[in-house]
């Protein structure tokens, strides 16, 4: 019969050939999404609208979080920033998309920080054993009216 894993913070004596041990970082990385060109957003009134942000997710420092993070992705990729932009990108670009159908161009641009929080909102505090930790908008442009 096999033990639940154990998940430790601090170093742990591991004796070979009996336990094995993985380790993880669970820091803080980096998911960039970015919406431009064919991708774009569209923002209230019909416009377009260009726009790069930067999402900073970790890992929730606890063995719950840890271990559902593990088992989904394993441990040798849960920091990895491909894999987690793999994993993230959908999910945030609906949500830039959803809160930027609700406002203007200049909107966004003059409350950068009300817009970033209700995208957070949006898209939840925990999400697959991971936070947000942080996000910001690198780029933003204004782009003619869709035809229709």
């Amino acid at each position: 019969m096999r033990e639940e894993p154990e998940v430790s913070f601090k170093s742990k004596w591991v004796w070979p050939f009996i336990q094995t041990a993985e380790l993880a970082y669970i820091g803080p990385t980096k998911v960039k999404v970015d919406r431009f060109n064919d991708n774009h957003v569209i923002v209230c009134k019909d416009k377009y609208m260009n726009i790069s942000m930067d999402f900073w997710v970790r890992v929730i420092p606890t063995k719950k979080a840890v271990l559902q993070v593990a088992s989904n992705i394993g441990t040798e990729r849960m920091s990895d920033e491909k894999t987690i932009n793999d994993l993230f990108d959908l999910r945030f670009s609906e949500s830039i998309k959803s809160i930027a159908s609700k406002y203007h161009y200049q909107e966004i641009i003059d409350n950068k920080t009300n817009f970033v929080s209700e995208v957070i909102e949006h898209i939840g505090t925990s999400i697959y054993g991971y936070s947000i930790e942080d996000a910001k908008i690198l780029r933003c442009s204004h782009i003619e009216p869709v035809d229709r």
